[in-house]
């Protein structure tokens, strides 16, 4: 064999295999931000914040009714944004669905979503914890 024909073998031995590795990487990173996989925790994070809410009316820790008014409004507008998302996530389960709606975006506005319900639940997490420490005396 000449040495030519050596290093066709080796370069078309090389794509393959490098086809081989990057195609599972690709559909396993598009897998994981589908906008299917990434509403879950997302609906998760708002029964927590709706939680702590709750938990703050409760057990009274409302010292600052502007604040609290506030946050209840933040959580609010994030519920009303969550439920149109699911919306759109729900119509139909199919991976080809999901794959369009993440090249339009979706799993970005998940992603948002989720970060601004996250800044809402902590400051309101922060607010319980302040006012608890505060009407035992710590």
């Amino acid at each position: 064999m000449s040495e030519k024909a050596y290093n066709i073998w080796g370069v078309v031995a090389g794509v393959i295999g490098t086809i081989a590795v990057l195609i599972p990487v690709a559909i396993a990173c598009c897998c994981v931000r589908r906008p299917s996989t990434l509403y879950p925790p997302l609906a998760a994070l708002l029964k927590e914040t709706r939680g702590l809410l709750d938990t703050a009316y409760r057990e009274g820790l409302t010292e600052d009714e502007a604040e609290l008014r506030r946050l209840q409004l933040n959580i609010w507008q994030s519920s009303t944004e969550v439920e149109e998302l699911c919306a759109m996530v729900y119509p139909k389960d199919n991976f080809w669905y999901d794959l369009n709606n993440w090249r339009k975006g979706l799993s970005r506005d998940i992603s948002l979503a989720y970060n601004e319900l996250n800044s809402h639940r902590v400051a309101l997490a922060e607010q319980n914890s302040y006012l608890r420490r505060k009407k035992i005396g710590i």
